[in-house]
């Protein structure tokens, strides 16, 4: 396997260069591998330094692997090259260069597996020139040798070492690299397994070439013959399928027609209506829904599950509701948002607030996502939830710890609101805000008349955001004004993709 299968020799121009670097990613350079040597093309890799041809040999490794379910093969030729130095100071400085060609898949070149073919394990340290004199030695006698490599600095000696072994033999013949990835035991038994790289090196001369492309053309052959055999049995299996469903259909429409009464018997039974002068009358006049009597009309369609909710009403100022006629929700860190949701609307409905008590930044980010999605379930209502917030203390889990702080929020079925976008400052919280300045931000823009909205991305941002809400009704109670806050979803485009934030509008509410 050589160049002579792309019809283009070594030192063509039109061959691309890629310039791996020890930062490239692997993957992507094997996609670019992969693009350029798809019809039979080739590619040159240039790698400067240890980790960059590491890089450079496991896309060559990557790209094998893609390409060989395609039905194709990838070898490469390292060789050593001097490009221009950074530093104006130094005139040149050495890099390696990988030919990557396209060959027929390497199952077809040699079938058979060499696993008995010899082993030589590289390490950082290894001295290439040595290695490649046992390399070159090894490859005449056997044909085939395999290099194991683990590490960017074994990788770099065995790259160097097999470019100094092309150079030591006989004109006329050649050295061919496939590499693969390979699982060798880790040197403690508690590691496992750490991934190496294994480079198996094949010995052409113009006597194997001769009796290797003698055996390449009949397995090519036998491959192209069972290919050939797989497709005629897909296009026999699909022309069966054909066939089974039109039989389905033809009995189906034959049980059908045989089932049914025939058509013309309609029309002999059809009466005839004529008057007396032999003109057929007129069809009756059909009346229309909206011409019949009230009492025929169909009943309008129900409203929800059957029932008509409540009405809704404006927003109350700090409306103190009996235990009796409030209706409590538990909500905790794993309960599923959409089912409060719907029990959140399913109680607003029936026209009496709901009351929900929650501790911790898991519970109160459950219980904000399932108000926002119960506002969806009451928009086709035309209905909408006003919610105040406020702390509470509950008591506590243990002798030492008499009560805990909580935050409980009371929700009411409210009419649909109406605000100006023009008026609204917006603050975003984060975790670690500081509730007490927020709400103090909150309680100065309702004094000068404008609405508030706060952004937060998290639990611990939603917390803080209902923190600086309930201190702010605190400090707005002296200028007889109560706040409540409406949430939503809004979806935010940051650097590392989409994220779904919760939007919290703060309205006011004027002492009557």
């Amino acid at each position: 396997i050589n160049a002579e299968y792309m019809g283009m020799s070594y030192d063509d121009d039109r061959i691309p260069i890629l310039r791996v670097a020890s930062s490239s990613d692997s993957k992507a350079m094997a996609t670019a591998v992969e693009r350029r040597v798809m019809n039979y093309q080739a590619v040159k890799l240039e790698a400067v330094g240890a980790g960059s041809v590491n890089q450079a040999v496991k896309a060559v490794a990557v790209a094998r692997t893609n390409l060989e379910i395609e039905g194709k093969g990838l070898a490469f030729y390292p060789e050593f090259i001097h490009i221009p130095a950074r530093d104006s100071s130094q005139q040149e400085r050495s890099a390696l260069q990988f030919y990557a060609f396209s060959t027929p898949p390497t199952r077809i070149i040699f079938p058979r597996r060499d696993e008995d073919a010899p082993l030589l394990k590289v390490s950082a340290k290894s001295d290439v020139k040595a290695m490649s004199t046992t390399l070159a030695g090894r490859l005449r006698t056997s044909g085939v040798v395999r290099l194991q490599a683990v590490g960017p600095g074994s990788v770099n000696q065995a790259a160097k070492a097999l470019a100094i072994a092309r150079r030591t033999i006989d004109e006329g013949s050649d050295i061919v690299a496939i590499p693969e990835f390979v699982h060798i035991p880790a040197p403690t038994p508690t590691e496992g397994e750490r991934s190496a790289v294994r480079l198996t090196l094949f010995f052409k001369s113009e006597r194997l070439r001769r009796r290797r492309d003698d055996r390449y053309e009949e397995r090519w052959e036998e491959y192209e013959e069972r290919r050939d055999d797989r497709r005629r049995d897909d296009r026999r299996d699909e022309r069966r399928r054909d066939d089974r469903g039109r039989d389905d259909r033809r009995d189906t429409n034959d049980r059908y027609e045989r089932n049914s009464p025939p058509r013309d018997r309609f029309e002999r039974e059809r009466p005839k209506r004529n008057d007396s002068r032999g003109s057929p009358k007129p069809p009756p006049r059909q009346v229309k829904d909206s011409a019949r009597p009230p009492k025929e009309r169909a009943n309008p369609p129900p409203q929800s599950d059957g029932k008509a909710i409540a009405k809704p009403q404006i927003p109350p100022y700090r409306a103190e509701v009996k235990d009796d006629e409030i209706q409590e929700l538990r909500v905790n860190g794993k309960s599923d948002s959409k089912n409060v949701a719907g029990a959140v609307a399913a109680r607003l409905r029936q026209g009496n607030p709901v009351r929900i008590t929650v501790m911790g930044s898991s519970c109160v980010n459950v219980m904000v996502k399932a108000v926002a999605v119960a506002r969806t379930y009451l928009e086709e209502d035309r209905a909408d939830i006003a919610a105040y917030v406020n702390f509470t203390h509950l008591p506590g889990a243990s002798e030492e710890e008499q009560q805990r702080s909580a935050i409980q929020a009371v929700l009411y079925l409210s009419k649909e609101h109406r605000y100006d976008e023009q008026k609204v400052s917006e603050f975003k919280v984060a975790g670690a805000t500081n509730p007490k300045s927020t709400a103090g931000a909150i309680a100065n823009g309702i004094r000068s008349g404008k609405l508030c909205k706060l952004e937060a991305l998290g639990p611990a941002a939603v917390n803080q955001a209902l923190k600086a809400i309930a201190i702010g009704r605190l400090n707005l109670k002296d200028n007889d004004t109560d706040i409540y806050f409406i949430p939503k979803f809004r979806t935010l485009d940051l650097s590392n993709g989409r994220r779904s934030a919760l939007e919290l509008l703060v309205l006011p509410v004027q002492k009557p």
